[in-house]
């Protein structure tokens, strides 16, 4: 079941269109992902990952398949043991 892979946001949203279904000006959070290994060890990752909230479809996480310029990890938003 190791690791077991979660979303770090950095602090920064935008409003940007649903990617599923077109919503305009939703909430969206970035961030990255990160890696909980069974030692407990938190691994930060440079995989860019967006948080969208949508009011018609729901909230959902997506990996990001582009250098988003929003999504660059702040110090201090990896957790740590």
């Amino acid at each position: 079941m190791f690791p077991i892979s979660g979303f770090a946001p950095n602090g920064t949203e935008t409003t940007e269109d649903c990617p599923v279904c077109r919503e305009p000006s939703i909430v969206v959070e970035h961030g990255h992902k990160f890696l909980v290994h069974e030692n407990g060890y938190h691994e930060a990752t440079t995989i860019p990952q967006h948080y969208s909230h949508c009011p018609e479809c729901g909230s959902s996480i997506a990996t990001v398949c582009y250098d988003c310029k929003h999504c660059k990890a702040i110090k201090g938003t990896i957790p740590t043991k």
